[in-house]
């Protein structure tokens, strides 16, 4: 047990939470369910940080960031090219511009946050896309409030920054 919280449960339901935000943070799919697997077995090992009247997302996010970290410092994983998932799937119907516009800016925002560096990447995912508060997000981290503020300024100008390269790259305003 995790101090009121099932580990099985945890799994069930916060899987595709975790592995969204992997995905966010530049995981490949090939890799996506052996780094969501050490994320919930490094959560039960370290089950006795959790504090139950804090939200568990920010904790297992917190953990995912440092899983990720130690597998891109590993000797293989610096050799592999990070591969941009492809969406090349055929549309039809009502709703075909509709789904092809919201690919595109998947595509585009996808594309913009491979640029930023991880730990920007992680606090602008965390605070940007998770809606989750910058003093969950240091804590997550293990860094200061400021640092994660800090973090959040630099990662929007950089994200900023390029979506407009990617935008006049494709012609688009």
């Amino acid at each position: 047990m995790m101090q009121g919280l099932d580990i099985n449960q945890l799994y069930g339901t916060e899987l595709p939470y975790v592995y969204s935000f992997l995905y966010r943070l530049g995981c490949r799919n090939t890799e996506l369910e052996d780094l969501a697997h050490d994320v919930f077995v490094t959560a039960m090992r370290r089950s006795s940080t959790y504090d139950p009247s804090r939200p568990v997302r920010p904790w297992l996010l917190g953990i995912a960031f440092r899983v990720v970290a130690d597998a891109r410092r590993r000797p293989s994983a610096q050799r592999e090219r990070l591969e941009v998932p492809s969406e090349d799937v055929a549309y039809e119907g009502e709703d075909a511009d509709e789904r092809l516009a919201q690919r595109d800016r998947r595509a585009l925002i996808d594309e913009a946050l491979t640029s930023l560096d991880a730990d920007r990447r992680a606090v602008f995912v965390m605070y940007e896309l998770e809606g989750i508060p910058a003093a969950e997000i240091a804590e997550a981290m293990g860094t200061p409030v400021a640092t994660t503020y800090s973090r959040l300024r630099v990662g929007r100008e950089e994200f900023t920054a390029a979506v407009r390269r990617i935008q006049l790259r494709r012609g688009e305003r």
